[in-house]
């Protein structure tokens, strides 16, 4: 299974004001995990929060997801000032907090929950692109045939296993 969906996210948005529940209820609907639910809507919320703090960006910023059973690649777009956050250092999370740099975190975690990030910057504008591994919840099918209860298993695409009882 494959599918895509976009969204945007309006460029005089404040930050207070971001609500990512639309995303959030589509991958519920699909069945990904409360994990991977958690995961892709943090790395969204921190970078779109970065965004929108920061990038200065003159126009709506797209996100937009394309979902499969092991996977989500999401690719955020902005007009904003150019920003590669996977040039940014990583943060020492074992210093003192009193000697800490104030900022990175949002990008530590984005880091730390993602499996593959990527930055181009085209046209003048940034192109960030996120990869999650994914999993699925096993959704059950019940038959119209008296007693068959079916499990799909999502990781393999045509197999449904049934147990007669």
């Amino acid at each position: 299974m494959n599918v895509s969906r976009c969204y945007k996210v309006a460029k005089d948005t404040k930050v207070s004001d971001v609500n990512l529940d639309s995303i959030r209820n589509d991958l519920e609907t699909l069945s990904y995990d409360s994990s991977t639910v958690f995961k892709t809507v943090l790395v969204i919320e921190e970078v779109i929060t970065n965004i929108l703090k920061y990038s200065e960006n003159p126009f709506d910023t797209n996100t937009s997801l394309s979902l499969s059973d092991d996977s989500i690649v999401i690719n955020i777009e902005d007009y904003g000032k150019q920003f590669d956050p996977t040039l940014v250092k990583q943060v020492n999370l074992t210093e003192d907090l009193s000697k800490r740099e104030i900022g990175g975190l949002g990008i530590h975690l984005v880091k730390q929950f993602s499996d593959n990030i990527s930055y181009h910057r085209v046209g003048g504008h940034n192109i960030l692109q996120i990869t999650l591994n994914a999993k699925k919840i096993p959704v059950e099918i019940t038959s119209p045939i008296e007693n068959i209860r079916c499990k799909t298993n999502s990781k393999i695409r045509s197999f449904t296993e049934c147990i007669i009882s």
